[in-house]
C-alpha cells in the first residue's frame, strides 16, 4: 500500500552561494545559506500517491537549532525551537496539497558547525498527525554570519608572542589579529631574533581544539628540532 509523502521546499536568498558541508563519510551536503533575522519560508508538498483520503488531526513544522555531541546524540541541547501551524484538523482529498510557511525575523545566534565533537545544525521538520500513524520530514539548512569588515578591526587586537630557550633562540611570532572566521586566512610572521645554536628544522602547527561549555579556541604551538 502507497504512503503519503512530505517534501519541504524552502525559498533560497536569490544570489546566495549554497553552504557546502563535507561529512565524516566523505559526501559533500549543499544547504540553503541564511543570516542571523533573515526570515526562512518555503512550502510543504503533501502528496497522498493514490491514497483517496488523508485524515489527520493537525500538520505543523518547526524551525529546530540543535547542538549535538557526536558520541551522545540522545542528549542534544535545543536552543531554537518554533511551531508553526499549517492546517487545523481534517482531511486531505487533493492528490498534491502545497502549504506555505514563514518564520520571520528569527534569531540565529550560532553558526552552521561540523566538528570532531560537536556538530550545530539548523533544520524544519514537518509532523502530519493522525490517529493511526505521523507522517514526518525533516531538512537541514546553514546559518553563516560573518561580522563587518569594520566590527573586526576594532575587536581584534594582534598577537605578537616572544619565545625562546635561555639565552640561545629567541623568536617572535606576529599574528595580525587574534580572532577569525571559521574559513578565515591566517597570517603573520616568525623573526628571528637571536640564533646561537644549529637549527634542523621548524614547524608552525595550528591545532584547532573544541570544548563542551567553552566554544571553541585556536592555539599555536612552535616545535623545534
Amino acid at each position: 500500500m502507497s504512503k503519503p509523502t512530505v517534501d519541504i521546499i524552502i525559498n533560497e536568498i536569490p544570489g546566495r552561494k549554497r553552504f557546502t558541508i563535507k561529512e565524516k563519510s566523505g559526501e559533500s551536503l549543499s544547504l540553503p545559506a541564511f543570516s542571523d533575522r533573515e526570515d526562512v519560508s518555503g512550502k510543504v508538498i503533501i502528496n497522498l500517491n493514490k491514497i483517496k483520503k488523508l485524515e489527520h488531526t493537525g500538520i505543523k513544522i518547526e524551525l529546530i537549532g540543535l547542538i549535538e555531541q557526536i558520541n551522545d546524540k540522545k542528549n542534544a541541547s535545543r536552543f531554537i525551537t518554533i511551531t508553526r501551524d499549517l492546517e487545523p484538523s481534517g482531511i486531505l482529498t487533493n492528490e498534491v496539497t502545497n502549504l506555505s510557511f514563514e518564520f520571520k525575523n528569527v534569531e540565529k545566534q550560532y553558526e552552521t558547525f561540523r566538528g570532531n565533537n560537536i556538530i550545530v545544525k539548523y533544520t524544519l521538520k514537518v509532523t502530519v498527525l493522525s490517529k493511526m500513524r505521523q507522517a514526518t520530514q525533516e531538512v537541514e539548512f546553514a546559518v553563516i554570519n560573518p561580522k563587518e569588515p569594520s566590527l573586526l578591526k576594532t575587536e581584534n587586537e594582534p598577537i605578537k608572542l616572544e619565545v625562546g630557550i635561555e639565552d640561545w633562540l629567541h623568536l617572535i611570532l606576529d599574528v595580525h589579529r587574534n580572532k577569525f572566521h571559521l574559513r578565515d586566512s591566517l597570517t603573520g610572521q616568525v623573526t628571528f631574533k637571536k640564533v646561537s645554536i644549529r637549527l634542523k628544522s621548524m614547524e608552525l602547527q595550528i591545532i584547532k581544539k573544541e570544548t563542551i561549555g567553552a566554544g571553541e579556541y585556536i592555539e599555536f604551538f612552535l616545535i623545534f628540532f
